[in-house]
């Protein structure tokens, strides 16, 4: 299922617009990762960590398979600077001509360091590293190293854009080792002081593969007070007459 490839390293920024008005002086605005593609040009304020959890849901002609729980620890460490752990979660698959499966994905691990040029422009890069903790697993598929390079414009107070571009080299361990290339763009907006919203384009494909796949995502989130959100998205792909879908819902907590 194509659209599984959108799990997790998913951000966004318009929880920073979002949660500006809820947030005292001396706490910092919380920013999530979710629930975009898109990676978000900023980090978790030095000496908090944001702890966020989703559920997802794909949809296609092949079956339809569940993730949960998405689990994302963030602990910033300095002035654009942040540690990051993605936590194992249970991917559940229920195929139309075969038997249901139960898999764990990988346990990430990476940093994300952002530069801001003036106050509207920021530029970053997000190291990442993916370890299957199932010894076959990672027989099979190996481990993967990656990066992202990360830029963002905010136009106006309300509303930016952001971009990414990356590279993932996967099977590091096993037998067949793969490219894969990522790109994206995205638009955010304020609603108002407690909600926000996004829709982004982006792609996520292997080298050599016949045809580039290009999906497509819109989604919103609340601000419930200065350290909680919740949110939601819908994404489809494009390049595959909208057969495609995926739904989830989560949350965020900055501690």
């Amino acid at each position: 299922m194509n659209l599984t490839r959108s799990i997790f390293a998913m951000v966004f920024m318009f929880p920073t617009f979002c949660m500006a008005e809820a947030s005292s002086e001396d706490r910092p605005s919380l920013s999530s990762d979710r629930p975009s593609f898109t990676s978000a040009s900023s980090t978790v304020a030095r000496g908090h960590v944001l702890f966020e959890l989703g559920t997802q849901l794909d949809l296609d002609s092949s079956g339809k398979m569940l993730q949960l729980p998405q689990a994302l620890a963030r602990w910033g460490l300095g002035q654009g600077f942040e540690l990051r752990l993605t936590i194992p979660s249970i991917c559940s698959t229920w195929p139309k001509d075969s038997v249901y499966t139960t898999d764990m994905t990988p346990m990430e691990i990476g940093t994300k360091i952002i530069w801001n040029l003036g106050d509207r422009v920021a530029l970053g890069l997000l190291p990442f590293a993916s370890i299957p903790l199932k010894s076959s697993q990672y027989d099979s598929t190996g481990a993967a190293l990656g990066f992202r390079f990360i830029w963002g414009v905010s136009i106006l107070d309300w509303l930016s854009i952001n971009g990414d571009l990356g590279m993932t080299f996967s099977g590091l361990g096993a037998q067949d080792t793969d490219q894969e290339y990522q790109a994206s763009l995205m638009l955010t907006f304020a609603l108002n002081g407690w909600m926000g919203g996004f829709i982004e384009a982006y792609t996520d494909f292997i080298d050599g593969q016949d045809k580039v796949p290009v999906f497509a995502n819109a989604g919103l989130a609340f601000a419930l007070g200065p350290s909680w959100q919740l949110d939601m998205v819908i994404g489809t792909d494009l390049s595959d007459g909208l057969s495609s879908w995926s739904i989830g819902a989560g949350g965020a907590l900055l501690w």
